[in-house]
């Protein structure tokens, strides 16, 4: 697959990929691996203060690699291409994604994350954290905080004897006796 035929694949297979990851939690390029949205609960980072919105943390999996049909009906779909052409599509192009990826190229998914093949042909997923992936947390941004002061409670310690007699109630309340 020449050069700027696989720029503009990869941009539309992101692309795709992107937009199912806000609907499904796992998302497939056959023959490739998965990606993967693990829920992750709002946290606050302990020196800045800054509080993030909860969200999916994307992790890859080289490991699933059968074809689920999600990603290839999308693929489709946008393309206007029958099922099996889009299929035969996303196969020429994980074929040219793993071949540039052993030549030593990073390929960008543009705010899903990078690939890349490290010094012992492993390959590594960076994600990007620009896009939140987690539908219910559609809008949050974070928010920066500023650390509560406390100051010190000074205790002041008065004696009874100055609290004036007319206060102080002198009567006791007499219990109520339950009859049957």
């Amino acid at each position: 697959m020449e050069f700027s035929k696989f720029k503009d694949i990869n941009s539309q297979i992101a692309s795709q990929i992107g937009t199912l990851l806000m609907l499904h939690e796992c998302v497939t390029l056959p023959g490739f691996g998965s990606l993967i949205g693990n829920y992750m609960p709002a946290r606050m980072h302990p020196v800045t203060h800054l509080i993030q919105s909860p969200c999916r943390q994307l992790v890859f999996n080289r490991s699933l690699k059968t074809d689920d049909g999600l990603l290839t009906h999308a693929i489709a779909g946008a393309l206007h291409l029958s099922f099996s052409e889009g299929r035969e599509l996303i196969s020429n192009y994980v074929e040219t994604l793993i071949a540039n990826l052993a030549a030593g190229e990073r390929i960008q998914w543009p705010g899903i994350g990078t690939f890349a093949e490290d010094i012992e042909h492993k390959l590594n997923f960076k994600p990007s954290y620009d896009t939140n992936f987690l539908p219910e947390a559609f809008g949050l941004s974070p928010i920066q905080v500023q650390l509560i002061q406390r100051q010190p409670v000074i205790e002041r310690r008065g004696s009874l004897s100055s609290v004036p007699r007319d206060v102080v109630p002198s009567e006791r309340r007499k219990p109520l006796l339950l009859r049957r």
